[in-house]
């Protein structure tokens, strides 16, 4: 799998300076098992994913989109939310 976000997980985790071994390690997995998620062969388990964004510094919707539990319409519902929100448009009552 090539994904754009992935390299979002690496990047960020090299910004802060951080070894895979050190992430693997704050989410109790193997540095294998991180390495596959890093590298596209593992989708990200659901419970992985509140701790790595946290780690990492990443809101953790944007590692929805690699969870094997996410669904894509909520993440782009969130998105839109978010978006709404922003620009402080109203938010009709479907998308909540």
């Amino acid at each position: 799998m090539n994904y754009p976000y992935l390299s979002l997980i690496r990047n960020k985790r090299l910004e802060k300076g951080l070894s895979q071994e050190y992430v693997s390690s704050y989410l109790e997995i193997s540095q294998k098992t991180y390495s596959d998620i890093e590298n596209g062969q593992t989708l990200l388990k659901r419970q992985y994913i509140i701790k790595l964004s946290e780690i990492l510094d990443v809101p953790p919707t944007e590692l929805c989109i690699i969870s094997e539990h996410c669904n894509s319409c909520k993440s782009k519902n969130e998105e839109l939310i978010q978006l709404l929100k922003k620009n402080g448009i109203e938010i009709s009552p479907e998308l909540l």
